[in-house]
């Protein structure tokens, strides 16, 4: 599952995604191992913006935190917005690639809910 969050660093907010496994029970950090990466979070640069849209609905992260530093309630609350099953059904999504500043967008990705994906470059003045 992918989940995409907000978090304040360094007095700057900047965006990201990370990858979640249901155990079960809750929602967790998928093992970097298994993404073949070193972490499963990845935290734009500040000069990007991240926003992703469900049924044509903008997601507004609601997490002020990384996973990796959440703990509690915090780390309880856990739901990802997109889902990817191993069915391969897939949550249909849209998520485009912004300046912070938000006046313009760069890049358009679409997954639809077969799981094709789309790629859009653009210059779009906002």
């Amino acid at each position: 599952a992918l989940d995409f969050f907000r978090v304040n660093v360094e007095d700057s907010s900047q965006t990201g995604y990370r990858w979640l496994f249901h155990d079960g029970s809750r929602w967790q950090a998928a093992d970097p191992k298994i993404l073949d990466a070193r972490s499963n979070e990845t935290l734009l640069p500040p000069t990007l913006l991240l926003r992703v849209s469900v049924d044509g609905s903008t997601l507004e992260p609601e997490l002020q935190q990384a996973l990796t530093t959440a703990t509690g309630a915090a780390n309880a609350r856990f739901t990802p917005e997109v889902l990817l099953l191993p069915t391969r059904e897939f949550t249909a999504f849209t998520a485009q690639l912004c300046s912070s500043d938000n006046k313009h967008c760069d890049a358009n990705v679409n997954v639809d809910a077969l799981g094709r994906i789309a790629v859009q470059a653009e210059h779009a003045a906002r």
